[in-house]
């Protein structure tokens, strides 16, 4: 079970209102959660999906809670986009030095090299966007 005060800081009383959300023209409370600077923006939206359907199952019948905005869908993209640049540019690479040098031996060195050294991170970026 998750605590507000696990995750955020409560006080009591409230702030003056600056803004109306309206969802297809009913009002509506927005909670937006920001993750700290050493979290991972795809573990924080796997644990909030994962939490939804708990969530929804203990609150009132009447309340409609909703997903309205995932940055994971960014961050999946940005690591998709990295693995075809490397691919692509191991490709252009491996070409090159093998219309230069005409070596199939130095070609596959440097298009095995090239991906293999952005591998870690988005291996880690990967693992965490499966989950």
């Amino acid at each position: 079970m998750v605590y507000m005060r696990d995750v955020a800081q409560v006080h009591d009383g409230f702030a003056v209102q600056t803004s109306i959300v309206r969802q297809n023209g009913t009002r509506g409370a927005l909670l937006t959660i920001l993750k700290n600077g050493n979290a991972s923006t795809l573990d924080v939206v796997n644990q909030i999906k994962a939490l939804l359907p708990q969530i929804k199952a203990a609150a009132p019948k009447d309340l409609d809670i909703q997903l309205l905005s995932d940055q994971s869908l960014f961050v999946r993209a940005s690591v998709e986009g990295v693995i075809r640049e490397s691919l692509i540019s191991a490709c252009l690479t491996a070409t090159l030095i093998l219309l230069f040098l005409g070596s199939w031996r130095s070609t596959l060195i440097v298009a095995v090299s090239i991906p293999c050294r952005f591998s870690p991170p988005l291996r880690c970026s990967a693992s965490s966007a499966s989950r």
